[in-house]
């Protein structure tokens, strides 16, 4: 029962590109006793996914969100602890690429440069595109789709701003499975705010 609510969960917030992952490393108290029923194991594969809706977007390490702040260039994404009003409105633009705009303004997250390092900005006249990856346990990575080749690909990290101002903060870095915070959850809002 659990292993279908569980691809139930996939091929609902993917739209019906999403497979089950079985990581047979971390057995579970219960993954065994799902096998048996099984027939065969289905194969996960990362997919990109369409999203076109408002999600709040929550770090998988802690469950903060993606909320607006502000350092001495402007305004930033910072990574805070949940206060439940920070959304944004993801939209598809072509196949899988999107765009992320502040669901209460007309400003978008852009990062100003596409290189390893850079830290995500609102803005109004730019926006940074964007693939969104499906991964086990419906976990999401994001990475820019303009990166130059030599430096791609890129993806959303949550890591301090500086050495001297430890907030939390939307960054592009190369991929660091295991190391860094590069895991997404995507909380879709209701339409009808149920």
């Amino acid at each position: 029962m659990q292993l279908l609510s569980v691809l139930s969960l996939c091929l609902f917030v993917s739209g019906g590109s999403a497979q089950l992952y079985v990581d047979s490393r971390s057995s579970t108290s219960n993954t065994t006793s799902l096998l048996r029923n099984v027939e065969y194991v289905l194969r996960y594969e990362y997919r990109m996914v369409p999203l076109n809706a408002d999600f709040t977007v929550l770090d998988d390490f802690n469950h903060d969100i993606l909320s607006i702040g502000t350092d001495s260039n402007g305004e930033i994404i910072e990574v805070k602890p949940n206060n439940g009003r920070s959304q944004w409105h993801m939209t598809r633009l072509a196949s899988y690429t999107h765009v992320v705009r502040d669901k209460y303004s007309n400003k978008y997250i852009h990062f100003p440069t596409l290189k390893d390092g850079a830290v995500a900005t609102l803005s109004s006249d730019a926006a940074t595109l964007f693939e969104a990856v499906i991964g086990p346990n419906v976990i999401y990575n994001l990475n820019a789709t303009d990166a130059h080749p030599r430096d791609a690909p890129l993806f959303w990290t949550v890591e301090p701003l500086n050495a001297t101002d430890q907030r939390s903060v939307l960054k592009l870095r190369k991929p660091a499975f295991g190391r860094a915070r590069q895991d997404f959850l995507m909380k879709k809002t209701p339409q009808h705010g149920y």
